[in-house]
């Protein structure tokens, strides 16, 4: 009787405990009409699905998680689940507000938060006026924020602090999330930190304003910002490195790979129609076009595209790509601008491990006759997994047997800084690296050619395990100086088996050789 009476007992824990999904549905087929009202309704460890629509209202804004540990999440993203906050110059209206107890297992997924107002409120014992958080404003907790557009919020007051989010305590992650149009009247346009040690990663901040720091203003904590753009965000300043992203002493920051307006050799990030607020970057091999759900190709590549973080996540990213993650919002997602690197990897090679074999036909089958974009298994990006593409895939059937080892490379510009005359200096040997990953191996050097080159390039050779590059320069004319030129190339497939890499100068001229391992895919 003892033990009927135990398992009845845990039966019922576990059923009253299970985490639930509970959904909203402004139109009147979920759960719910409004978010807070799911919330209310929600205990720690649910998930709260909002479906597509536009929430506005007083249920759907100054959205209280009410210290409880749960995720909050569009149904299909931010394009299609859109919080309008409504607020004007005469009420407070935000989007979210998470206060003490709500730690990392809270998340806000998937939305447009936008018309956030912050006004003021009188603080005693001089009634100065605070303005925080003009779409969300985090108090001492730390959610995962991803995948939201924060546009259009802002703050006025006296002391007012982060237009579109800010931060007081806490270590929030906010991941492939758009900041654009945000205003501060004091600090931080986009993102206001204050004794807050935030995450943020593949974001782009564009078009905020504030006194201090257009972008992002932090104070008295700690940030990492990795993998992200801040272009085009003003203070008083205008728009230099600082408007982009200011900190006060003592903070400490770790920024990691990233495209920032005024830091001396960044490049524009090529956003596709910033005017518009479309911030994909733009791409000569395409770019995904929100508006006609379809990808376009345009006339110039972004800088940005294969240039985050070596370490980061990038398999999410639809091919080409050149195996490394894109900077900005979209970098790691399907909507990511592919790479012009297209001889880097095979369209079918799904699970991303350098062969098409029976685990990428295991996926495609999952797939098939789904209608739907941005999938891998679409093959001829047509939104629809049927014979067309199983007729592209049956072609890449056992690669890379098929295939022969190949070379892509990028020359960058001449560093300023290392520029040198040969009658000042004589020029420094070349020094390369290089590192394998999968059945490719990537290559580095600081290629030391005339500053009046007309073209650099590299070729490469493959005899038997002999693998050899030729860095070669193509100079017009007579031109008395010298520059380190930045080299980076990819070279594979490769049979697995041990190679030796040489290297040379102009068809001549040895400059080193290494030894390297391709290891049979795991």
């Amino acid at each position: 009787m003892k033990k009927l009476i135990f398992a009845f007992t845990c039966l019922f824990l576990a059923v009253t405990c299970r985490a639930r999904i509970i959904t909203v549905d402004w139109y009147g087929s979920g759960d719910y009409l409004t978010i807070q009202a799911a919330i209310d309704d929600s205990n720690d460890g649910d998930i709260i699905i909002v479906r597509n629509g536009t929430y506005t209202g007083d249920c759907n804004r100054d959205i209280d998680f009410l210290g409880k540990a749960i995720t909050v999440r569009s149904e299909n993203g931010p394009e299609y689940c859109i919080i309008d906050c409504n607020g004007t110059g005469s009420d407070q209206h935000r989007g979210f507000f998470l206060h003490s107890g709500e730690d990392a297992n809270s998340a806000i997924i998937g939305f447009t938060i936008t018309n956030g107002f912050a006004l003021f409120e009188y603080l005693p014992p001089f009634f100065e006026k605070l303005s925080e958080g003009g779409a969300i404003l985090l108090e001492n907790s730390s959610p995962t924020i991803s995948n939201c557009i924060i546009t259009g919020n802002s703050t006025l007051a006296n002391y007012a602090y982060g237009g579109g989010i800010c931060i007081r305590g806490g270590g929030p992650t906010i991941t492939n999330c758009i900041l654009s149009r945000n205003w501060a009247y004091l600090d931080g346009g986009g993102l206001y930190s204050m004794e807050g040690n935030p995450t943020i990663t593949n974001c782009t901040f564009s078009g905020n304003q504030a006194q201090f720091g257009g972008g992002i203003r932090c104070e008295h904590g700690s940030i990492t910002v990795t993998n992200c753009i801040l272009w085009g965000n003003r203070d008083n300043r205008g728009e230099d490195a600082y408007s982009q992203f200011s900190a006060v002493h003592p903070t400490t920051v770790f920024i990691n790979y990233y495209c920032i307006q005024g830091v001396p050799g960044t490049l524009n990030p090529l956003f596709a129609d910033s005017n518009n607020d479309d911030y994909h970057l733009q791409s000569q091999a395409g770019r995904w076009e929100p508006n006609s759900q379809n990808w376009v190709q345009d006339d110039v590549t972004s800088p940005c595209i294969d240039t985050g973080d070596p370490n980061s996540d990038w398999t999410a990213e639809l091919w080409p790509h050149g195996k490394r993650i894109n900077m900005g919002a979209y970098g790691g997602t399907p909507q990511a601008s592919m790479s012009p690197l297209t001889d880097f990897g095979y369209i079918a090679d799904l699970n991303n491990d350098d062969k098409v074999d029976f685990g990428d036909l295991k996926l495609f089958t999952k797939e098939w006759q789904n209608e739907q974009p941005l999938l891998s298994e679409d093959l001829d990006r047509d939104g629809f997994v049927n014979f067309d593409d199983l007729a592209i895939f049956g072609l890449q059937w056992s690669y890379p047997s098929a295939l022969e080892p190949g070379i892509t490379y990028q020359v960058e510009k001449c560093d300023p800084n290392s520029y040198r005359s040969p009658a000042a200096e004589p020029a420094i040997e070349t020094r390369f690296s290089v590192t394998v990953e999968g059945l490719y191996i990537h290559f580095k050097d600081m290629m030391v050619a005339n500053c009046c080159t007309d073209k650099l390039g590299l070729e490469m050779t493959v005899e038997d395990n002999l693998v050899t590059i030729y860095e070669i320069e193509y100079i017009p004319g007579v031109c008395f100086c010298i520059c380190d030129y930045p080299v980076t190339a990819t070279l594979g497939p490769f049979e697995p088996d041990a190679y030796v890499l040489e290297v040379y100068e102009d068809w001549g001229g040895f400059i080193g050789s290494t030894s390297v391992v391709i290891n049979p895919p795991q």
